[in-house]
């Protein structure tokens, strides 16, 4: 590990469109549905602090989704020693570390503020970089209903796939990723798809991935089904440990 890792850069875009097309009625962006009581940025930023996460960064492209963040923030029972508010231009979720370098840490974790991890999920993150050139990425079961960046597992190495075959070997990959200051300076080399970062880092041997136990990001309501009660059993089980 290189060195403690104590800052995430937290991004609350993701306008939902697909989900809102199928009848899911929330405010501003994905990060702020109303889930168990709580927006799901509350269950992430909740998750990062038992992580040990003492300082993050919340980006967004909207005034509308910072306010958002910052009614969320103004709720959470916990504290982080520095928030930085980040208004981004709306260039894309992968060049938000780019746009807000000068704010983050030699290594950070990414994140979506509309997805939920386990903290023992960063700390795996953390044990998995053992180079400057290393990034760690999250792998997950992979569904058919989005295309996203896949790898196959070899001998514990990533290859990139364009597409899955069935193998139980085969893995989507996606954030939350362990990243740095190296790889942002790297970034217009490696480009603006996850798929081309992804392709980049696998070719070097300097992808490292952890697998989760929750689901990917959610984009399209089949996700966001499939993912209802394996995130209600995670949001219990976070309220029990800070009990």
């Amino acid at each position: 590990m290189m060195g403690t890792i104590e800052q995430a850069l937290v991004t609350c875009g993701g306008d939902g469109t697909r989900l809102r097309i199928r009848g899911m009625d929330f405010p501003a962006s994905k990060s702020f549905i109303e889930f168990e009581g709580h927006r799901v940025l509350y269950w992430c930023l909740l998750g990062l602090h038992r992580a040990g996460i003492s300082r993050i960064v919340v980006a967004a492209e909207g005034s509308d989704k910072l306010d958002m963040a910052g009614i969320v923030l103004s709720g959470f029972p916990y504290s982080f020693s520095k928030v930085d508010m980040f208004k981004d231009d709306g260039l894309g979720t992968n060049v938000l570390p780019y746009l807000a370098k000068h704010l983050l840490d030699d290594h950070f974790i990414f994140e979506f503020g509309h997805s939920m991890s386990e903290p023992g999920h960063y700390d795996l993150m953390r044990s998995e970089l053992a180079d400057e050139e290393d990034v760690v990425f999250s792998r997950f079961e992979p569904n058919r209903f989005v295309s996203r960046a896949y790898v196959k597992l070899a001998d514990g190495r990533a290859c990139p796939i364009d597409a899955l075959s069935g193998d139980g070997d085969e893995f989507s990959v996606c954030y939350p990723a362990l990243l740095s200051q190296r790889y942002i300076e790297r970034w217009p080399e490696v480009g603006f798809k996850l798929n081309g970062i992804v392709r980049y880092y696998c070719e070097r041997g300097s992808l490292k991935t952890v697998a989760s136990r929750l689901p990917i990001e959610v984009d399209v309501i089949e996700e966001w089904e499939q993912a209802v009660p394996v995130y209600r059993s995670h949001v219990h089980r976070l309220i029990a440990s800070v009990k």
